[in-house]
């Protein structure tokens, strides 16, 4: 009901609207030749803008990632420096054995296993990867 009230007054008012302003007192200042004519939207012509890259100071904007840091390799390294040597195997061996290491993870196995007196784990290492192993232990 409030709605159709609404609307109701809504027309009305804008039935008489044209009455309303018809009526109101003019201005008595004419309009300039150049306001009085009606522009078209498209008479005016612009360049459309053009696209730059920003200015980015430095190395030209382009990030270097930060080096991927191999925690097996830091858990190794502690054991070592610990002298856990049993722990630098279970951590190293089967990733060294596979080819998947580092020299540095294949000297460090290597160097465990023969702190352990483990000939086997050595030959291994040994076997898979001498080119690799700077020193033999």
């Amino acid at each position: 009901m409030a709605y159709r009230a609404a609307l109701v007054a809504l027309f009305t008012t804008l039935a008489f609207a044209p009455k309303v302003c018809a009526s109101m007192p003019t201005s008595s200042v004419e309009p300039t030749a150049a306001a009085s004519a009606p522009t078209a939207i498209g008479a005016i012509a612009t360049t459309p803008p053009i696209w730059s890259p920003p200015d980015i100071p430095g190395d030209g904007g382009i990030a270097t990632p930060p080096p991927l840091v191999n925690l097996e390799l830091l858990k190794a390294r502690a054991a070592a420096e610990s002298k856990d040597f049993k722990k630098v195997r279970s951590i190293l061996e089967k990733r060294v054995l596979r080819g998947k290491g580092s020299s540095e993870e294949f000297q460090l196995l290597s160097r465990a296993c023969a702190q352990l007196k483990d000939r086997a784990c050595v030959e291994a290492v040994r076997a898979k990867h001498a080119e690799e192993l700077t020193d033999s232990p």
